[in-house]
């Protein structure tokens, strides 16, 4: 499996190059087109000059923005270049994962937030964001992210391009394993 990763944007100080909000749209929009074997669209005009800080996003930030996969981080602000947390990909990817199951619930529809067990959460799960804790733990049962040896899931740090391309091919594995 070959996923192509786009601009790698190091952080200050970082060791590991960090994953931008451009290429994470990029990437999942090359995953669909992979898994899908089509390729993606946009209706003519819906997404130019959606963003004010890109008047011409690119088809992969206008697709992402279009299907709800992705969204702005203010009003008509995209923040091309911004960094993605952890929980900010798991939700994310629990976007589009939604999203290739035809816009349903269906592959969470069993799936309880609620009643995963004190062992099976996180060990820093009160550092996990409200709005992102249902994704985190929806695709964490489905073995898409988990956790470092201490059970930390770390939220608020970058996602690295190796962890990026570590979740995007167990989408793919999931996803063509099951055809």
């Amino acid at each position: 499996m070959t996923i192509m990763l786009i601009s790698m944007m190091p952080l200050a100080n970082a060791a590991e190059p960090v994953v931008t909000r451009r290429q994470i749209a990029s990437d999942i929009m090359n995953l669909y087109n992979d898994i899908t074997k089509t390729h993606s669209s946009v209706s003519i005009g819906r997404g130019d000059g959606i963003y004010d800080d890109i008047p011409n996003a690119g088809l992969a930030i206008e697709w992402c923005s279009v299907t709800g996969i992705m969204i702005g981080t203010a009003e008509r602000i995209f923040e091309p270049d911004g960094v993605v947390t952890r929980e900010q990909a798991a939700t994310v990817m629990y976007r589009f994962l939604r999203y290739l199951d035809n816009h349903s619930r269906s592959t969470f529809a069993d799936f309880d937030e609620a009643s995963i067990p004190e062992e099976n959460r996180f060990a820093d799960d009160n550092c996990i964001s409200s709005w992102a804790k249902y994704s985190v733990y929806a695709i964490q049962v489905m073995g898409i992210i988990e956790g470092d040896e201490n059970h930390m899931f770390k939220p608020q740090e970058n996602l690295s391009v190796d962890e990026e391309s570590l979740i995007l091919s167990r989408i793919k594995s999931k996803y063509t394993d099951e055809e």
